[in-house]
């Protein structure tokens, strides 16, 4: 499961996985974030395939079919806590220097993100 989103000089990808990002109390987008040395990356499945149910998820995820959404600099990151997506507590909330936040639900506990994130302090 590479990240398709091109890497900056020097950039390594630490952790991947599954996850959503969660925008708002019932959207979500399914994709994956990746964290490298420099940045937290998303890259969600196209919608399209999501018009497909869970055939077309599977088949995006079978085919590595993935568009880079958007990525967070590390360094623009204030930061970070464990949050809730309806039920589930393996959500991280990344608030940001210039005052955004972001959700994202992931795949392992908020536990092991955030021992990834306190060691790269």
């Amino acid at each position: 499961m590479a990240v398709k989103t091109e890497l900056h000089q020097g950039e390594q990808v630490i952790r991947e996985e599954e996850a959503k990002h969660v925008v708002g109390k019932i959207r979500c987008f399914v994709g994956k974030i990746a964290l490298t040395n420099q940045r937290v990356i998303f890259e969600k499945i196209p919608a399209v395939m999501g018009a497909f149910g869970v055939m077309g998820y599977s088949i995006a995820k079978l085919l590595n079919i993935y568009k880079p959404d958007f990525s967070i600099q590390l360094s623009n990151v204030a930061s970070y806590e464990q949050s809730q997506f309806g039920l589930n507590k393996k959500c991280i909330l990344f608030k940001t220097n210039d005052g955004n936040e972001y959700k994202f639900t992931v795949s392992s506990s908020f536990a092991e993100w955030k021992t990834t994130l306190d060691s790269m302090k």
